[in-house]
């Protein structure tokens, strides 16, 4: 009969942990992962250092972004809209301004909650698979990097994708690796499958308007809702 650590038999289960195995019930588990995922977020932390430098540091990203976006579509209040001057059905500059105002403040939020937020969103498989990926892809292409939380990014957007509003599946990089973008939390996004894949290596300002073109006024809608709510 398996035994924990405290002596009770009740409720206990095995957890493979390589190198080894550890036998617990279910509040001795609760709290040992509790105390992991501790240790987890104080080392990411750490690394960040100041959490408002951090954050301001994703402020610049953001607004590098922005000057991007201008570039190419002409974001400016007084721009047309690509989908003609005030139609509200078609994707609009303005979309392109929404969609980087939503994500700036949820980077922003990202570092200022990070302390004391974190450690309540725990990984799973998939999470250490989709930093370890990404960390050996940044590798590859030098580019800067910087550790990151994928389970307080998914918690952050509430496993939404940052672009269409549905469930997210992997994460993306707001300007392109292949481009140079930083891997680091302020250039990262929770994305459908669909939304990851169709983006690839195009730029934000060059693949939203298409994107959002494609989808339903309803849905078109419902993210435009999302945006506000982010960017607040």
């Amino acid at each position: 009969m398996a035994r924990c650590r405290c002596g009770a038999t009740d409720g206990v289960r095995v957890y493979p942990m390589w190198p080894r195995k550890l036998v617990l019930c279910r509040s001795c588990a609760t709290d040992h992962f509790k105390a992991r995922r501790r240790q987890e977020t104080a080392r990411v932390l750490a690394a960040y250092g100041d959490a408002d430098r951090a954050a301001l540091r994703a402020e610049a990203h953001h607004i590098a972004l922005r000057c991007e976006a201008a570039s190419v579509l002409g974001c400016t209040p007084q721009a047309s809209t690509r989908a003609g001057r005030g139609d509200p059905m078609g994707c609009t500059p303005q979309d392109v301004r929404a969609c980087l105002d939503a994500l700036a403040g949820q980077a922003v939020r990202y570092f200022r909650e990070f302390a004391d937020q974190a450690y309540r969103a725990f990984p799973n498989y998939r999470d250490r698979q989709r930093a370890r990926g990404h960390a050996v892809r940044a590798a590859e292409r030098a580019v800067y990097a910087l550790p990151y939380d994928v389970p307080w990014l998914r918690r952050l957007y509430r496993d939404r994708c940052a672009y269409c509003g549905d469930k997210a599946e992997h994460l993306d990089h707001v300007w392109p690796l292949v481009l140079g973008g930083d891997d680091a939390p302020w250039n990262l996004a929770p994305a459908c499958g669909a939304c990851n894949l169709s983006k690839g290596p195009k730029t934000l300002a060059e693949w939203l308007p298409g994107r959002l073109d494609g989808l339903p006024a309803d849905k078109r809608a419902s993210v435009r809702e999302l945006w506000r709510g982010w960017a607040a």
